[in-house]
C-alpha cells in the first residue's frame, strides 16, 4: 500500500479511537485538538492520562511541541501515536499498513 492508503489508515484509526473515548477523555481530548502551545500541550497530558492509548492526544501534543520548536519530543510523541493505533488495530489492519 503507498503512503496515500498509509496515511488513510492512520486518519481512520485516530479518528475511530478518539470516538470510543470516555466523556471526559474526550473533553480533554477535544482540548487538546482545538488549543495551541503550552494549553495543548496540558490538554493532551490530561488526555493521555484518562487514557493512555489516546492515539491523537499523542499526535496533537506532538504537533504542539513541534510548533514551539521541540521537535525530540514531537517526534517521541508521533511515535507514542503510531504504536497506539498499531497496538489498537486488528492485525490485517497493521499489515495493510506496512504494505502487506
Amino acid at each position: 500500500m503507498g503512503r496515500i492508503g498509509t496515511g488513510f489508515l492512520v486518519a481512520a484509526a485516530l479518528n475511530l479511537a478518539f470516538l470510543s473515548q470516555p466523556a471526559a477523555a474526550q473533553s480533554a481530548a477535544e482540548r487538546c485538538a482545538t488549543l495551541s502551545g503550552d494549553a495543548a500541550i496540558a490538554a493532551c497530558d490530561e488526555a493521555i492520562k484518562l487514557n493512555p492509548k489516546d492515539a491523537n492526544a499523542y499526535y496533537n501534543r506532538g504537533h504542539a511541541r513541534h510548533d514551539k520548536g521541540d521537535d525530540d519530543r514531537a517526534i517521541a510523541n508521533y511515535d507514542r501515536a503510531v504504536e497506539s493505533i498499531r497496538s489498537t488495530s486488528t492485525p490485517n489492519t497493521v499489515a495493510e499498513s506496512r504494505g502487506a
